[in-house]
């Protein structure tokens, strides 16, 4: 797929950058605004055949319901979809995002996945991304680059 923008929001956006389905996110998002997010970039990832997602959520606020929606729902009914490609996530600098993150990645691949990194810096998760090679198993200790 070409380099497009799919959509342009004030809190978010979307877009495909040498296969890569690229969403940033900014500022407050209600949880059913994410709930929609994810659900266009599942129709997207289908629609332009790409399984390999960067969700930088540096400058994201959301509500925990919106993670409970992440972990209870989102990932388990599209389990196969992530497992499938690769997804890296970028987040903040902040020990408690970071911590829940792990725990909810360890919750939902107890064995452990090569399909779902967490970065802190944007151009380090995208060189993984393009890195297909990077197969080392989930080791939550040495997670976050």
């Amino acid at each position: 797929a070409a380099n497009q923008i799919i959509i342009q929001d004030r809190n978010y956006s979307i877009q495909i950058e040498d296969d890569i389905l690229i969403t940033k996110f900014s500022g407050p998002i209600k949880t059913s605004l994410f709930q929609e997010i994810h659900s266009k970039l599942v129709k997207i990832a289908e629609q332009y055949q790409i399984n390999t997602w960067l969700l930088d959520q540096k400058e994201i606020m959301m509500h925990a319901d919106a993670c409970q929606w992440l972990k209870q729902e989102f990932v388990p009914k599209h389990q196969a979809l992530i497992m499938q490609g690769k997804t890296a996530i970028v987040i903040a600098d902040s020990f408690f995002i970071e911590h829940n993150l792990k725990k909810a990645i360890v919750e939902a691949f107890p064995e452990g996945t090569t399909a779902i990194a967490a970065f802190k810096r944007k151009e380090v998760a995208l060189a993984w991304l393009k890195d297909q090679k990077s197969t080392q198993n989930f080791n939550p200790n040495e997670f976050f680059v």
